[in-house]
């Protein structure tokens, strides 16, 4: 995209510190540097309010105690990154998200295999852009529809059209839109038991699991389960498993060559006409335009 506020670099750069300003949230002993700083790979744009940066970092790396200028929300679309802030550190896969306040020292660290991260700042007193309070969780339902949203913006950082800024804006707004959303409803302390649950329901996607299997993960009663369970993520556990089979069946649309029919097939999902059926229900488009559409973006 040909902005003026467009950046691109590759190649392996040393770390790069900004200015210190006074600031009452600063930390003197966390360096505040850039977003790209000693990356492998970035892209970045500048928009009213925001500016968006798709940002790879190397096998292993470490960006140890820091802070940034604003406010960001960092969308992981490849590999994974433990992110160690306020004390609380989260292993964040694909499609999770991570909001980041201005001036609050954090660490991250990559996984073995590195990682790549969309990652969108909310710039200060911008107009246009809403001072909202940004959740810490990532709404785990909507990672599909986050990473094809992330995806999106890759792809619109590197268009040359005239539409291309509008795009990006648009899908900005949109992504952060949906993270906003996420804020649970409650302020009362999370159900452990549920991350009990959800973590059973990732390790079983493809198997046939009953809410009593689950249910006795949890400890609780299968009613207290299925209620609790569309309290905190709006949906049953069964729209939970098929969203998690159709985010399996994206990443092996672009993964391998097999056929849309043995991806519906490895997915569970019934026949081929049901799967495009719930995979345009979930990401928008049919399986065979996501992949013709995203499969170029991954090299």
């Amino acid at each position: 995209m040909s902005t003026g506020g467009q950046r691109t670099r590759t190649a392996g750069a040393r770390l790069v510190r900004l200015p210190r300003l006074l600031n009452p949230r600063s930390s003197l002993l966390a360096p505040r540097v850039r977003i790209d700083a000693a990356s492998t790979r970035s892209r970045s744009a500048g928009l009213p309010g925001l500016r968006i940066t798709d940002v790879s970092y190397g096998p292993g790396f470490t960006a140890t105690r820091h802070e940034h200028e604003h406010d960001c929300v960092t969308l992981v679309l490849e590999g994974d990154v433990a992110k160690d802030l306020r004390a609380r550190e989260r292993n964040l896969g694909l499609g999770a998200v991570a909001t980041t306040p201005a001036a609050v020292p954090h660490a991250d660290r990559f996984g073995p295999h590195g990682g790549r991260v969309l990652v969108v700042e909310l710039l200060q007193r911008a107009e246009g852009v809403p001072r909202t309070s940004l959740p810490t969780d990532s709404p785990r339902t909507e990672s599909l529809r986050l990473v094809w949203l992330g995806r999106r913006l890759a792809a619109e950082l590197v268009a040359a059209d005239e539409a291309a800024p509008l795009a990006l804006h648009s899908a900005a707004l949109e992504l952060l839109a949906i993270v906003s959303r996420s804020r649970p409803a409650s302020s009362r302390a999370p159900q452990r038991w549920l991350d009990d649950v959800v973590d059973y329901l990732h390790a079983h996607v493809f198997e046939r699991v009953t809410l009593a299997e689950l249910a006795v993960v949890g400890g609780v009663h299968q009613a207290h389960l299925v209620r609790s369970f569309r309290a905190r993520f709006g949906v049953s556990v069964g729209a939970y498993v098929r969203r998690l089979r159709v985010e399996w069946a994206a990443e092996a649309l672009l993964a391998d060559e097999s056929s849309i029919a043995e991806i519906a097939a490895r997915a569970g999902l019934a026949d081929q006409s049901h799967f495009r059926r719930t995979f345009v229900q979930h990401v928008g488009l049919p399986p065979g335009r996501y992949r013709a559409a995203l499969s170029l973006r991954r090299q």
